[in-house]
């Protein structure tokens, strides 16, 4: 089974896809709380993206790696040497982003713009050759010279075939503040937000999960104890499962054990 309870969230996401193909370079941010299921529902998007034919350049950010300078754009640049299929006009390109970035990384402040500018442009051109999907998850947690680097990149992305998909979690503070402003000034800046899950997506999860009956008042339980959360439902539904040991009975109530425990909002 696919991720429950994100149509609409996915359907907003394809409808940037069009608005990039016809050069509208939209920026989408996937923002909601911890555990509510921006990371998978990136993943998603972007899997079958790629399967459609989308470049998609990918990072995961981390306070673990936040004092990394540069580190998130390099994360979206270490593949491009690997992607099958690749012309050699857009494998060329691609090393033409990777010596800009570089150059930007040891260009001295009174440089620094101009640098950053030739790096946009091998990025313009690479999106000519491909259709181009940046994807940055937890971009709350990047690192400052990153920011400022895909900052200076979304005020050139007016008329591009390049689509930005950032996941945050807000509240998030400076300088990622700032950033987040900078991006919402864009005229192809959009907003998503992703809600806990409904009881009736309990259900569909239960149902899936657990291979037995499962009533309203079941999904109730669940939906209670997890407050929603993707990630709790599914470590109850794990633990729950254990507990089931392969009978046949009805869920009736959640039971958490070790996988609800470990709190995977906090792992």
């Amino acid at each position: 089974m696919s991720i429950v309870g994100r149509d609409i969230q996915l359907t907003q996401l394809h409808d940037l896809l069009t608005a990039r193909d016809r050069g509208a370079g939209p920026i989408a941010l996937v923002s909601g709380p911890a555990g509510v299921g921006k990371t998978a529902l990136l993943h998603e998007f972007t899997q079958h993206a790629a399967k459609s034919g989308s470049l998609v350049l990918r990072a995961a950010c981390s306070p673990r790696e936040r004092s990394n300078a540069w580190g998130v754009v390099h994360q979206l640049l270490w593949r491009t040497g690997r992607f099958k299929g690749a012309s050699q006009h857009t494998s060329d390109t691609l090393a033409a982003v990777g010596r800009s970035l570089a150059a930007v990384t040891r260009a001295p402040e009174g440089e620094l713009d101009k640098s950053m500018d030739e790096f946009c442009a091998a990025v313009m051109e690479l999106a000519d050759e491909q259709p181009l999907i940046l994807a940055v998850d937890d971009l709350h947690e990047a690192d400052p010279e990153s920011l400022g680097c895909l900052g200076h990149l979304a005020r050139r992305m007016v008329a591009s075939r390049v689509l930005a998909v950032f996941t945050d979690r807000p509240g998030a503070l400076p300088p990622y503040s700032a950033a987040r402003a900078e991006f919402a000034r864009q005229p192809g800046f959009h907003q998503l937000r992703v809600p806990p899950l409904t009881t009736d997506n309990i259900r569909l999860l239960l149902s899936d999960r657990l291979g037995v009956p499962v009533d309203e008042a079941d999904a109730e339980e669940f939906h209670a104890a997890s407050g929603g959360s993707p990630l709790l439902a599914q470590a109850l539904i794990e633990d729950t499962r254990d507990a089931l040991n392969g009978t046949e009975a009805a869920a009736s109530r959640p039971v958490a054990g070790e996988m609800f425990d470990v709190n995977p909002l906090e792992a």
